[in-house]
């Protein structure tokens, strides 16, 4: 029986695509925040690519092949034990979005939620730290998140929730 490459399995490359989306109005173009890898682009309506950059500081999954190569799965990246998921993009300004990342491991599956400031006109970081909610929403002042742990909640706040 021949074994596949890991990169042609369909199920990883549907994972590795999944994402979330955030869509602005002016200009018009829409953001794409992968689940899965630090790759983030921005895109025109018809589709081409405005920008692209690479999260700074990202843990990505790693897919492995089980002993004796019949399966695949995710493994935490190697060097932290730990990986990033992407969970949100909100606007937070006229010129930019705020990313929300979880970081998790076996050992500690609740993590640490990062917040990535990324600027609209070039896909640039500009800034980061640590939030205390998903941030999926924002508003005139307030800012609509959410959290899983210890039970699932919205939370609305004026201001965002980020710290250091």
């Amino acid at each position: 029986m021949k074994t596949q490459a890991p990169h042609t399995y369909p199920l990883l490359i549907e994972s590795q695509n999944r994402g979330r989306l955030y869509c602005h109005q002016d200009p018009p173009l829409i953001v794409l925040l992968p689940e899965q890898t630090p790759l983030v682009r921005a895109f025109r309506p018809d589709g081409s690519e405005i920008w692209r950059t690479e999260l700074s500081d990202y843990h990505q999954r790693r897919p492995e092949l089980t002993r004796g190569g019949r399966a695949l799965r995710m493994a935490a990246d190697p060097e932290s034990g730990t990986a990033h998921t992407g969970k949100a993009v909100a606007r937070i300004g006229p010129d930019s979005v705020v990313i929300t990342l979880h970081e998790g491991s076996l050992a500690d599956p609740v993590g640490e939620l990062d917040a990535r400031i990324v600027s609209l006109s070039n896909g640039r970081e500009i800034g980061l730290g640590r939030a205390e909610v998903v941030i999926a929403a924002t508003r005139d002042s307030l800012v609509y998140g959410y959290v899983n742990h210890p039970y699932p909640r919205v939370l609305v706040s004026h201001g965002l929730p980020i710290r250091k």
